[in-house]
């Protein structure tokens, strides 16, 4: 079924390769805007994310499914801490997203059903 996704992906990193990934999940989780499309919902410093909200699960009217693309601009592989009272070194060079943070607000928002215990 589908799922929320929260998908952060640095600048420095195989970053076309991660846009290629969030394109397929688009397709599969019947998104209606192609990537490159979604909605603007972080901006900070070199950091953002881009939500794609007309997602459905399965065929539901309205849709469904966010998935949420973040991108800590001038970063690697690595996890964003924001913390502007610490130098870079300590949090990396993007430091315009706290990806811990951001992952709480993210799911949140969401209730997950329970699957039905095993037979």
């Amino acid at each position: 079924r589908a799922s929320p996704l929260l998908h952060f992906m640095g600048s420095e990193d195989d970053y076309t390769r991660a846009e290629e990934y969030v394109a397929e999940l688009l397709v599969l989780n019947n998104c209606l805007e192609p990537f490159g499309s979604g909605v603007r919902t972080y901006e900070n410093n070199a950091a953002f994310c881009d939500s794609y909200t007309q997602c459905a699960q399965g065929n539901t009217i309205p849709p469904t499914t966010n998935i949420t693309f973040c991108t800590p601009g001038g970063q690697g592989h690595s996890w964003a801490a924001y913390n502007p009272t610490l130098p870079n070194i300590i949090t990396g060079p993007s430091r315009g997203i706290d990806n811990s943070q951001e992952n709480w607000a993210f799911f949140e928002r969401y209730e997950f059903a329970q699957d039905p215990p095993l037979p």
